[in-house]
């Protein structure tokens, strides 16, 4: 993006950060940090992202960690984050 002379936003990372779960977990995490590092304040939609790729990959300790985190921070759960719980713990049969 830098080449091309686009400056990335909290959009382009979260859109970066979905397509890159679907191929590798850890390449979604190394873009979440690189957006923090920038100054790029993630937001409810970054972790509603990685709290459901982390249920698919059945790391459900992580994705309690994430909304814990949310929770005990500056965002409000969404309905949107609820599916994303409820989908998560009924696919991992909780």
């Amino acid at each position: 993006m830098n080449e091309a002379g686009i400056n990335p936003d909290v959009i382009s990372y979260n859109s970066l950060i979905s397509f890159a779960a679907r191929k590798c977990l850890s390449k979604s995490l190394n873009l979440f940090d690189e957006m923090l590092q920038r100054g790029i304040y993630p937001d409810i939609w970054s972790y509603n992202i990685l709290m459901n790729f982390l249920f698919k990959l059945g790391k459900l300790e992580e994705a309690n960690r994430i909304f814990m985190d949310i929770v005990l921070g500056e965002f409000r759960p969404s309905p949107a984050m609820y599916n994303v719980i409820i989908n998560g713990l009924c696919k991992n049969e909780y």
